[in-house]
């Protein structure tokens, strides 16, 4: 059976979100002084926060990425490192 649709080829969305939708973390909100301190699944949701203001930073900024936001995604994820190696504590 072909699903080939006759009226032409779909319209590909801007892949530049408008922005995150409080899904991201701008570096100007607050971020813990210590990551060691979160739970692991504060720490997934943090990683994914940090994910997205990357990809949305990066699509929508010549410059690139903020240094800041950079910064926050290393620290959260030397963290998710730390814990992957020496497992639960």
């Amino acid at each position: 059976m072909d699903n080939h649709d006759p009226v032409g080829p779909v319209p590909v969305p801007d892949p530049a979100p408008a922005a995150t939708g409080g899904t991201g973390l701008e570096s100007t909100e607050d971020f813990p002084t210590e990551v060691a301190g979160l739970s692991l699944t504060q720490l997934h949701v943090l990683h994914s926060k940090l994910c997205r203001q990357l990809d949305h930073e990066t699509l929508t900024n010549p410059a690139g990425p903020h240094p800041l936001t950079q910064d926050r995604h290393q620290e959260v994820v030397a963290e998710l490192d730390t814990r992957a190696t020496t497992g639960p504590a």
